[in-house]
């Protein structure tokens, strides 16, 4: 174990609880974040690969007239 470890489990059991609380709380509030950054970036792949398919579709659409 680590000195960290060793300090930490000679606290009063109360205080490694309330210590433990707040961890979980901050792990809850980091991975909130990250599932954010995450939902924005897979919105914004989505949007660029609808915009291209936009574009071949227009463009498929712009030949088909030209070549009707």
């Amino acid at each position: 174990m680590s000195k960290w470890s060793d300090k930490f489990n000679a606290l009063p059991k109360d205080i490694r609880y309330i210590g433990s609380m707040l961890e979980a709380e901050l792990r809850i509030q980091h991975l909130k974040f990250e599932l954010a950054r995450l939902k924005k970036q897979y919105q914004q792949s989505c949007a660029e690969i609808k915009s291209h398919i936009a574009r071949c579709e227009n463009r498929l659409r712009t030949e088909d007239k030209d070549n009707g």
